[in-house]
């Protein structure tokens, strides 16, 4: 799956992913990837699996201002 994504994208994910330990209510163990969410305009959307729960990391687009959408 990470092999699919833009060499930006998959570094963002990959940097995020490693750091599975200090998230809040995370994963015990490390995640995997399990699939690219369509539909984000100003973001990237991927949802992750460990053995407790499935979650979802969003990666925001280089610059979200240009479409209007203040964070």
């Amino acid at each position: 799956m990470v092999e699919t994504l833009s060499q930006p994208i998959r570094l963002r994910l990959e940097q995020a992913l490693a750091q599975w330990r200090r998230w809040q209510h995370g994963p015990a163990t490390t995640p995997t990837i399990i699939g690219l969410l369509e539909g984000g305009r100003s973001n990237t959307s991927v949802k992750i699996s460990s053995e407790q729960a499935n979650w979802v990391v969003r990666l925001d687009g280089i610059n979200p201002t240009s479409l209007g959408i203040s964070r």
